[in-house]
């Protein structure tokens, strides 16, 4: 069956569909916030675009994750509507239908992957590892990392501090980006 169809089978019958759709736009959103292709050195091209999605739906499936049940059902429903908007995406950009289910493959293994190195260090709390994961594939030069690394501590605790009723709320669920520290103050 193709992945595609299989996400959209499940999503359909997502009873949470409103506030998936509301979820996903909250990440969208915040993902789209031009400082980060401004002033963090994130390209701004779909390879861009795809890694600050990628970041920020991370940190939600993560902390969707945490919470008891309807919390890890809500989580899977969300990873669905991620995947049918990158395969969207993709067809706009013109991937041909014989393509986009290689570019879903390379998506979803870099998007479990990233997720993976993501989670693993914030909670090792090993100084400098988040900014190597952010640099690894993100951005690279100093102070982009390190201003990232500080958007995403942000971002994690502002969503530890939720309740699973007000994450399903879904506004206001990631920081300006504008507003974390400058440049200036974060250093390599």
């Amino acid at each position: 069956m193709n992945v595609i169809r299989m996400f959209d089978r499940f999503f359909r019958k997502s009873r949470n569909r409103p506030l998936i759709d509301a979820l996903h736009g909250e990440i969208v959103a915040a993902s789209r916030q031009k400082v980060f292709f401004t002033d963090y050195g994130v390209p701004d091209n779909f390879e861009g675009r795809f890694e600050v999605v990628s970041l920020n739906a991370g940190l939600l499936l993560r902390r969707l994750q945490e919470c008891d049940e309807p919390g890890p059902q809500i989580a899977q429903d969300l990873v669905d509507r991620l995947f049918l908007g990158f395969d969207g995406a993709l067809r706009e950009s013109g991937v041909g239908d014989l393509a986009v289910a290689r570019k879903m493959n390379a998506l979803a293994e870099a998007f479990l992957g990233r997720n993976q190195a993501y989670a693993a260090a914030l909670t090792a709390g090993e100084p400098g590892a988040l900014e190597a994961a952010l640099a690894r594939n993100i951005a690279a030069t100093p102070p982009a990392p390190q201003r990232l690394a500080a958007y995403v501590r942000a971002a994690a605790a502002g969503l530890k501090a939720l309740q699973l009723e007000d994450v399903m709320k879904g506004a206001g669920l990631f920081p300006d980006a504008g507003t974390l520290t400058s440049p200036e103050e974060v250093r390599p």
